[in-house]
């Protein structure tokens, strides 16, 4: 979906996506390289396979959440540029969150110049809260929901807000 929006003049950094194939793929090739590899997990139609051409731009090492007590490598990172457009992406063969500032340092590009940033989780991370202009938090499927009209209940005191209409 990200793709198909009509970004016109606003810079965007997506960190990160999940795809193990792809980020190995793409750390083959040296920088600046262009290629038209596809990617997507195909959990769902939201993560249907796309192959638009990327130019890869830096290859890192994740980092781990300081907040967290995570030191160390946390494998590594790819960061293309989607050709044609102003989104630059960030690929990992891992889950791991991008929340705080030093690991969107480590993607290899200025985050600070991006008009546009998508991370997992950074609602409760307060370094990125404080540096954007503007928060929002998405309310995507996943492994944690924060829809929780979405999360099946069973046992729960009824009636419960918001999950049932009172």
């Amino acid at each position: 979906p990200v793709l198909a929006l009509p970004h016109q003049h606003k810079n965007v950094l997506l960190s990160a996506i999940l795809d193990p194939k792809m980020g190995h793929t793409l750390l083959s090739l040296p920088i600046d390289t262009v290629t038209n590899v596809s990617f997507g997990l195909v959990f769902c139609s939201l993560s249907a396979p796309v192959s638009p051409a990327l130019r890869v731009l830096y290859k890192g090492i994740q980092e781990g959440n300081h907040m967290y007590g995570e030191d160390g490598s946390y494998g590594p990172l790819v960061t293309v540029a989607v050709e044609g457009t102003p989104l630059v992406l960030t690929i990992t063969d891992n889950n791991h969150s991008f929340v705080e500032e030093h690991q969107l340092d480590a993607c290899g590009v200025d985050w600070k110049n991006f008009d546009i940033i998508v991370v997992k989780q950074g609602y409760i991370h307060p370094e990125l809260k404080a540096a954007g202009a503007l928060c929002v938090m998405s309310l995507t499927d996943g492994a944690t929901p924060q829809d929780t009209r979405l999360i099946p209940f069973k046992r729960i005191m009824r009636p419960m807000f918001p999950i049932d209409n009172i």
